[in-house]
């Protein structure tokens, strides 16, 4: 597709005019292709120094546009931030680890450079460790596709996409019901079928232990870390989730994310489709969640707080992780580093003129970490990479 016409497309957009029939499917087609998409905004914002500068009156709402696009059927929040975070921070963010180098585009940073010691460090990536009722282990990332084990009338296997599923081998009820666990490390995530077929994501630094099989009248799984749930639906056996013996989630059939790292100070559990019943353990408490609700209970060493409801949660920001992205909008420095210290398993520290710095907008978690900051650093903060020890000073 010639240059020109992206960038009239890209234009269309931005303003909501109406595709012709050609148009749309031109544009569908550039959805898809994020190099060209990168090129033509680079184009657009004469980042390449061959033409005049940019007005950027008249290309920011087109890259805000662009970057809003919807790539999931479910809707994107736009990105405020671009004029602080600077262009190529934007184009970086289309085109994820993508086609550009970082040093093809020019700079927004400050005059001081970081300090980094040694090679960059990757993103995380699919790994986790599955540990079997008999107490034998297999680590699930150089583990090779097929049967895993047999466990009663269950088949553990490795699918080709990579997530554990519980296939059925022999007749139901036979055999004897054991408890598994699957822990996924800090630079870690992994996808589990569960023996009913319901759906589980989990995040770096979580874990889930559940039955090879479902017996009995209920459902029932154990929990940390955060973890996103699509369950299959059962009238006459609900999924009961008990978090760290703190909080119990019990539904029917539904889509909910619980977030509960022990380092966080509170248990969050946050509803996405159907209906579920939050109870606080010891608190005598008990709250049922409608979609978009959110029952928050605080947490710490010796006791739990009460259950709260807060409506309206912004479901996007919740399940970023689950969507790979990184959503830092309104959030404190100091819960971007622990999403960076679980992600890329690093150390985080922060010297005595580190400020508190609130954030705004998304980022891919396929970024490498320097990246990953490369792009902070345009938002003020300054860093030092030493092994896997970052820390953070004082702003620029």
């Amino acid at each position: 597709m010639e240059k020109s016409k992206i960038i009239s497309l890209l234009q269309k957009h931005a303003n909501n005019e109406v595709f012709t029939e050609e148009e749309a499917a031109l544009f569908a087609a550039l959805e898809k292709d994020k190099p060209a998409m990168a090129e033509a905004i680079l184009e657009m914002l004469s980042l390449d120094k061959r033409e005049a500068p940019y007005d950027e009156t008249v290309w920011e709402p087109v890259l805000t546009s662009v970057l809003s696009i919807d790539k999931t059927s479910r809707p994107v929040r736009k990105i405020h931030f671009l004029r602080k975070w600077g262009w190529a921070a934007a184009v970086l963010l289309i085109i994820g680890a993508g086609t550009f180098l970082w040093h093809q585009l020019p700079s927004n940073k400050s005059t001081s450079q970081p300090i980094v010691s040694n090679t960059d460090i990757p993103a995380g990536s699919e790994k986790a460790m599955l540990t079997l009722a008999d107490g034998s282990t297999i680590m699930l990332d150089s583990a090779v596709n097929g049967s895993l084990a047999q466990q009663g009338n269950m088949d553990v296997v490795k699918a080709t996409d990579g997530q554990i599923e519980y296939r059925p081998v022999g007749k139901e009820g036979d055999g004897t019901v054991g408890m598994n666990t699957m822990h996924t490390p800090n630079g870690g995530e992994y996808r589990l079928v569960l023996p009913d077929g319901t759906k589980v994501w989990l995040n770096a630094a979580s874990a889930i232990t559940y039955p090879t099989a479902f017996k009995g009248a209920q459902r029932r799984v154990k929990i940390d870390g955060e973890v996103y749930f699509e369950v299959v639906r059962n009238s006459q056996k609900p999924f009961v989730v008990d978090v760290q013996g703190k909080t119990m989630v019990e539904v029917l059939g539904t889509t909910f994310n619980i977030n509960a790292y022990g380092d966080a100070g509170f248990i969050e559990a946050t509803l996405l489709e159907g209906s579920v019943r939050v109870s606080a353990a010891g608190a005598g408490q008990t709250k049922v969640l409608k979609p978009r609700q959110q029952a928050r209970q605080k947490i710490n060493m010796d006791a739990v707080g009460q259950l709260t409801v807060v409506n309206e949660i912004d479901i996007e920001k919740v399940v970023a992780w689950r969507n790979g992205l990184f959503n830092f909008d309104g959030m404190p420095l100091s819960v971007v580093m622990k999403q960076f210290e679980r992600w890329y398993d690093i150390e985080v520290k922060y010297d005595e003129k580190a400020a508190n710095l609130v954030f705004r907008g998304e980022l891919y978690r396929n970024l490498s970490l320097v990246k990953a900051l490369d792009i902070l650093q345009g938002m003020g903060i300054k860093y030092q990479l030493n092994g896997r020890v970052l820390t953070i000073h004082g702003t620029t």
